[in-house]
């Protein structure tokens, strides 16, 4: 609500966008947006698994997060079994493992996730 650029508190930074999740297994059908607010970025995903392993990363997030610690985020497979898992994403990162609510941290061929994380960037 402040009308002069010079406020301490104007909102100089928005921004939003596509971008290609990657993954660390082969993958498909890939789709994501984001938002960004200054240093608050959430980012929207959609990815198709199709090779089984483990520790499997999401990766090429718009916005490399702070390095204050780990960041969550929540992503549901939809193909399959319709599963809850959590995207752990490091300090300093691009990327995030996707780890089941039971913190399983496989995932299978033809798998396929919708999920987002807002997370701080630097």
């Amino acid at each position: 609500g402040v009308n002069s650029a010079t406020a301490a508190n104007l909102l100089d930074d928005y921004e939003e966008g596509t971008w290609t999740p990657g993954c660390s297994v082969a993958s498909s059908d890939v789709s994501g947006t984001y938002v960004k607010v200054g240093n608050i970025v959430t980012a929207k995903f959609k990815i198709s698994i199709g090779a089984s392993g483990s520790n499997v990363n999401i990766t090429g997030f718009p916005f490399t997060s702070n390095s204050d610690g780990e960041q969550q985020g929540l992503a549901r497979e939809v193909e399959t079994t319709g599963k809850l898992y959590f995207i752990r994403m490091g300090a300093s990162g691009t990327s995030g493992t996707i780890i089941r609510y039971d913190a399983n941290a496989s995932v299978s061929t033809a798998d396929s996730f919708q999920g987002q994380i807002t997370y701080i960037s630097t």
